[in-house]
Order: C-alpha cells, then structure tokens, then sequence
C-alpha cells in the first residue's frame, strides 16, 4: 500500500486502535464513486464483521479523485455509500498467530477472517479524509492535483527545475527544463526531462529515454518517451 495519498489522521486511527485492544484496526472509508474495491461489512460496534463482494456503480461520470475528495455528484445518498478499506492498518504483534505459514496469503481473505471468526476484534475505523490510489499514470496526476487545488496550486516542482514558458495542471520532478515557445499541460514530466522550444506536451507522462530499457507504450520524441494518458 505504498502507492496511496493521504491526509487521514493517523493518530486518531491508533488510538481507536488501543482504546478497543484491538488485534487489527483497518481504516475504512465510503466508497462514494462505488468504484471496484470489496465492500467492507462492520456491525453495532464498529468491528469488522464480513469482506464482502463489489459494488455496483451508480455514478454519474466523474473522475475517482474528485469522488474521494468530495467534488463530485453522487447520485445515491451518502449513507448508502458502501465501505472500503484504504490499505491503512494498525496491528497489534498477535495478528501473526493468524498468519498462514509457508505459503501466500491475502490478508483480507486468509488472516483478518481468522482472527474474525475466532472472536478477535478486527476494529473498522472511519474516517473522511482525502484519499487517493495511484495504481495507474492518470490516477498519479489526477491525485497530486487534487492535492494541490486544496492548496490553491495547480502545478509542483521539484529542485533544479529551469521552466521558460508556460506549464498548467502538472508534476515536474527534479531538474526539469522546459525551453521558451514549449507548452505544457495536464502532464508529469520526470527526472532530467528537457522539453525543447515548438514542442507541445498535453495529457502525457515523459521520462527519459535513456532510463528505459523496453519501449511498451509510448513513442520518443528527441530523448524523451513520451506515454499518453
């Protein structure tokens, strides 16, 4: 689960962990976009009783992030709004009694259903902060923007970046160039990417090509892979 965004109170989570002795607290959220995470069943007390199957959508079309950050048009009722587990978790050291041992295991479905059915209190947390999953190119962008709108931004930079011309809805990491007459929107420009003066990126992902080892989508322009959203 490193590939999430947060700003959900940590804090807060522990504590519910410890004030229930907890074996497993999963922090939970509603599922506002009804997107394609398992349902998470909690009962009277907040503990998780069931991982349950998939949603079905009923939204109007809308962007992920705009659903988890609250800026979309939900057409069923927020509290009909499914749970789904973040990735976030606090776990007490007794969880690992539970653990399959020499094979894979899922944790949703060989170990948090153990320790469930033996009676252990596996806590669902709630919480309604922002969260964003960044498991694809588009959901990296959409996410760091969704972000930086909340700050009044609507582009970042890393260190040693030398930009001359205009760069809108976009994440430059270090030492990026972007010469005079180049424009560039809606974009992630990564490490000691160079894009020269004529040339328009809009709705990419660039790197260099060098770093590259196999083209699987894309094409190069110059040095650069450029990947389409």
């Amino acid at each position: 689960n490193g590939k999430i965004v947060t700003d959900i109170d940590l804090v807060s989570a522990i504590e519910a962990h410890r004030q229930h002795n907890a074996i497993a607290t999963l922090v939970l959220k509603k599922n506002l976009a009804r997107e394609h995470f398992s349902i998470v069943e909690v009962d009277s007390r907040g503990c998780i009783s069931r991982f349950a199957g998939f949603p079905q959508p009923v939204l109007t079309k809308a962007s992920t992030v705009e659903a988890f950050s609250g800026n979309t048009t939900v057409v069923s009722s927020l509290e009909d709004a499914p749970l789904m587990f973040t990735g976030i978790q606090v776990l007490s050291p007794r969880i690992f009694e539970y653990i399959p041992r020499n094979c894979f295991s899922h944790s949703t479905t060989h170990v948090y259903p153990r320790a469930i059915e033996a009676g252990e209190t596996v806590l669902g947390h709630i919480s309604e902060g922002d969260w964003v999953e960044l498991s694809t190119l588009r959901r990296y962008l959409d996410g760091s923007l969704a972000f930086l709108r909340k700050q009044g931004r609507s582009v970042i930079e890393g260190t040693g970046c030398g930009i001359e011309a205009p760069v809108e809805e976009s994440v430059l990491w270090d030492r990026v160039r972007v010469e005079r007459g180049a424009r560039v929107r809606n974009a992630v420009l990564a490490d000691d990417v160079r894009i020269p003066s004529g040339v328009t990126i809009e709705q990419a992902v660039v790197v260099r090509r060098d770093i590259v080892r196999e083209v699987e989508r894309g094409y190069i322009v110059g040095d650069n892979l450029v990947v389409s959203l």
